[in-house]
């Protein structure tokens, strides 16, 4: 597997997609069904949620909480995915998926005393300049904290929703699994997919020539940003085979055709008998066409994708913003070199999101009608598209370097008091050369406005932060992990 970790991009892109989308991109919503029984239950959310009813084949767990393992193909050829779905022999395949990915990020001593030790040093910082502003009133650390806060939440949530991103682990799980799976035929047998093909229902591919983007391919969280659109594509399939099945199963209609359905002695059970038939039986029970039109995109996907942009674009400019009142506001007030340097991180942070998340939405349309039939001219299109896209991931990621970089260096230029000058002191980017002046001597100067300012940029940051690791909590029951 090719693995490659980039880590002055992720400082830039992580804060983004680590917690991946907020709202879930792996699950359709406002689909609900109380349809129980083996090989027809629905979930609230189908893909990544283990049922709690009782009976075999009942408890489906979806492999989308294994996005950050590669490249995943749905393969409707040959009833595969069909027969996972309907056919009793595959009662087993689902729990089992599910014991073999049931490992999560759990907290260890490292990360909660890393954790702790960035929280008392904020802390701290923040103390000693408000305990006395006058002092180094140019060069304390506030402003510089303020602007790192966001690591706190952004790693507190990936500690608790992030992916299965072990693509070693992922892969044993799906090999595991797929030894026990079977698979309906032209003749209504049911064979061992094994022995049937090489083609498996759900698959991690890390070798396919053409893909949608190369950092699909890429298994640290930072790479998240690529698979999401994708991925809810595949989870909505998934969710819609499990959802027609289950419907036919409530009107009481066999898989093979012309058979009578067979009634149960016991509740919220389906005979066997329903759940057998030929690969043409099996696909149309669950209205799987072998070539179908499908829509590149999963329902609701962009509205969740706004959404689940927000949080994360709140925390960065708190963060961000609380450092640009700090300096802002301290004496002589206005625009200067430490508040311009921390605005162009917060702008460029910004662009680099927008660049990356445009270049997946390219790059999955591009990928998606690569292989219908086209006219010349969409032929061009979709060339234009996918190199709109590769420039646009290339741009980010030197972007998101360059950041990188200037944040750094930013850091470095303030505490070292290279900005301790004249020219930014006096404020002179916003208040021109006309109307900047340089306070010498701080005897007799009201404070009480820049230790107003501080406070608030301290309430600022630290609320939205606190705010973002509650609302990762309140997620925790509602994301498999």
């Amino acid at each position: 597997m090719r693995e490659s970790w980039t880590p002055i991009i992720a400082w830039n892109i992580v804060k983004y997609h680590a917690v991946k989308y907020i709202v879930d991109p792996r699950v359709p919503h406002n689909h609900k069904s109380r349809t129980k029984g083996p090989g027809s239950e629905i979930f609230d959310r189908c893909w990544g949620h283990k049922s709690r009813t009782e009976g075999p084949g009942s408890e489906i767990f979806g492999v989308g909480s294994s996005q950050g393992a590669g490249c995943a193909f749905l393969i409707w050829l040959d009833s595969l995915l069909s027969s996972l779905v309907v056919l009793p022999q595959n009662d087993e395949w689902w729990p089992s998926i599910s014991g073999f990915l049931d490992y999560t990020h759990t907290w260890s001593i490292a990360s909660a005393t890393s954790i702790a030790w960035v929280v008392i040093a904020y802390l701290l910082t923040v103390a000693s300049s408000l305990a006395d502003v006058s002092s180094n009133i140019n060069s304390n650390g506030q402003g510089t904290g303020s602007v790192w806060l966001w690591l706190i939440p952004i790693v507190i949530g990936w500690l608790q929703l992030s992916p299965k991103c072990d693509y070693a682990r992922v892969r044993k799980a799906m090999e595991n699994a797929d030894a026990m799976a079977f698979v309906a035929t032209d003749h209504g047998v049911v064979v061992k997919a094994s022995d049937h093909s090489e083609m498996r229902a759900v698959s991690i591919d890390t070798d396919i020539e053409n893909p949608s983007s190369n950092d699909e391919m890429l298994t640290p969280p930072v790479y998240n940003y690529a698979r999401a659109i994708s991925w809810s594509r595949s989870a909505e399939d998934v969710f819609n085979a499990f959802r027609i099945a289950s419907n036919n199963a409530k009107l009481h209609r066999p898989v093979m055709t012309g058979a009578t359905w067979m009634n149960s002695n016991r509740r919220n059970f389906i005979e066997p008998g329903n759940r057998k038939g030929n690969a043409s039986e099996v696909n149309a029970y669950c209205r799987l066409p072998l070539y179908a039109v499908r829509s590149p995109w999963a329902t609701g996907m962009f509205s969740r994708m706004f959404v689940a942009s927000l949080l994360p674009l709140a925390l960065q400019w708190a963060t961000t913003g609380s450092a640009v009142i700090v300096v802002y506001l301290t004496p002589t007030v206005g625009l200067g070199c430490r508040s311009l340097g921390y605005l162009m991180y917060g702008a460029l942070a910004t662009v680099v999101w927008a660049m990356l998340v445009m270049s997946s939405i390219l790059s999955h349309y591009a990928f998606s009608y690569s292989d219908r039939p086209r006219s010349p001219f969409s032929s061009t299109t979709l060339r234009l598209v996918k190199l709109a896209s590769n420039l646009l991931r290339w741009g980010g990621k030197l972007v998101a370097i360059v950041n990188a970089i200037w944040i750094i260096a930013a850091g470095m230029l303030q505490f070292t008091d290279i900005y301790d000058n004249c020219y930014c002191n006096s404020s002179v980017l916003g208040r021109g050369v006309q109307y900047a002046y340089y306070i010498v001597e701080l005897d007799g100067v009201d404070l009480g406005q820049t230790k107003a300012a501080w406070f608030g940029a301290l309430a600022l940051a630290g609320s939205v932060s606190l705010g973002f690791i509650f609302y990762m909590s309140l997620l925790t029951d509602l994301v498999p992990i």
